[in-house]
């Protein structure tokens, strides 16, 4: 599957109300500043040894990842990476807050206007869009990897493609 997603949080919630879903991403609890129940991160992301991770699972991992950057909420991160990227996240908070249980992320400008997320088989790449205070835009990239970590479908990689370049 290669698609293009331009949702915003509120939007996706609409949807899937309209559908009759309940157990969506965290992207609508970012909005109203509460966190996911448990209950709903295990029914949107659990899969078991061997499966395939589905392309949906996939997708909200990453509208979840995206909407957290967004909103710098690390605690919406860090219930998505894998045991392995939570070290590396709890490491690089340290050295840029001097707080390894810091859950706020990045600095306040430029900020996340919106994103889009775009499948590639194995990966997502996520396509970010910034604004500051001054109306100068940016854009950077970000590519995502999936892996099962105790019945979950995590994210075991995030690379930066592109940092952050001037529109």
């Amino acid at each position: 599957m290669n698609r293009n997603h331009k949702i915003s949080a509120a939007l996706l919630l609409t949807f899937a109300l309209a559908a009759g879903i309940t157990a969506v991403s965290a992207a609508p609890a970012a909005l109203s500043g509460s966190s996911r129940s448990p209950q709903v991160a295990e029914a949107v992301t659990t899969v078991h040894d061997g499966e395939v991770i589905s392309d949906g699972i996939k997708e909200q991992l990453a509208l979840q990842w995206a909407e957290a950057w967004k909103t710098r909420d690390g605690q919406q991160r860090l219930e998505i990476m894998s045991g392995k990227l939570q070290e590396e996240y709890r490491n690089l908070q340290a050295l840029e807050t001097g707080d390894p249980d810091n859950n706020v992320i990045r600095w306040s400008s430029p900020w996340v206007v919106d994103y889009t997320v775009q499948s590639e088989g194995d990966t997502s790449l996520i396509t970010y869009r910034y604004t500051d205070s001054t109306g100068t835009r940016y854009e950077g990239r970000e590519r995502l990897s999936y892996g099962e970590e105790n019945g979950q479908a995590v994210i075991i990689q995030s690379e930066t493609i592109e940092e952050m370049k001037q529109l």
